[in-house]
């Protein structure tokens, strides 16, 4: 089973029901609810790849590279050409899926000079621009489309960045035990001389490397793990906002809400309904 390009995915059958569906800019966006047990043969989508955000339920996918589990809160991207089958849990499934021409992978491909491969995403800045597009093809107005087509060319950027980095020299030691200090212990607010210590560096050496390898300051990684611990509360569990704001370290629910709506474009309400039901 081929799926057939952008121009006639609009026709295209899907095994779920298409809750809504848009076409912008290149890109085909859905939001499909599947049900209970439902299992997909192997097939491919030769013309059009695409990221498949999971918002309820999950799946299970199976390729000839690797199996993957995908619950609430997880973003997979899909090369072209890539065979694979699912299987979905014993409850509803609720699915926003953003199809992308081919041609438009091969100019941020040939621009980027990144090669184009499968991905799953269950946290950082990829996920978090999937999270602000959905909330944008939620709540379309006369803008939206020009926001949705430059977050498509931003998650595709950051996708194809995180392909690239596979291909670099191996890390230092000390740079992966201090990422590794820091998802531990993101909710402590640690001091850069303190990890720099830890790990045997100076502290400046340890901001240039850090920054090169994960493309932010030390800080800003921390502020992402600290989102990223609470959008998975706020999607897995019903804690008060006040508890999942002190276990993450922010100062107050205040601190909170402005930091995740500002990173994935939703107040933590609406992101933990959008993962609830439709």
């Amino acid at each position: 089973m081929k799926a057939p390009d952008l121009q006639s995915y609009r026709d295209y059958p899907v095994c779920g029901r298409v809750l809504r569906r848009q076409e912008i800019a290149g890109s085909v966006l859905s939001e499909t609810a599947y049900p209970p047990y439902l299992s997909v043969p192997r097939h491919v989508h030769d013309q059009v790849g695409y990221f498949c955000l999971t918002l309820q339920g999950g799946y299970t996918e199976y390729s000839k590279y690797q199996n993957r589990e995908l619950g609430p809160a997880t973003l997979l991207y899909h090369a072209p050409g890539e065979a694979h089958s699912d299987n979905f849990m014993g409850e509803q499934t609720r699915l926003f899926c953003v199809w992308v021409s081919r041609e438009r992978l091969r100019s941020v491909r040939v621009n980027a000079r990144a090669s184009d491969k499968s991905a799953h995403f269950s946290c950082g800045s990829t996920l978090q621009l999937a999270l602000r597009m959905y909330k944008e093809f939620r709540s379309m107005d006369a803008l939206s489309p020009l926001v949705i087509e430059g977050l498509t060319l931003e998650i595709l950027a950051e996708t194809f960045r995180a392909g690239l980095r596979e291909f670099e020299p191996l890390d230092p030691p000390w740079i992966r035990r201090a990422g590794d200090l820091l998802h531990v212990r993101f909710n402590e607010s640690p001091l850069i001389t303190e990890i720099a210590e830890l790990v045997g560096v100076h502290p400046v050496h340890l901001s240039r490397v850090f920054r090169r390898r994960f493309g932010c300051t030390v800080g800003e990684y921390v502020r992402r793990l600290r989102v990223d611990f609470a959008c998975r509360e706020l999607s897995h569990s019903r804690k008060p906002l006040s508890e999942i704001a002190t276990t993450a370290g922010f100062c107050d629910q205040g601190h909170l809400s402005r930091t995740v709506k500002r990173f994935t474009g939703m107040t933590p309400a609406e992101y933990r309904s959008a993962f609830r039901s439709s």
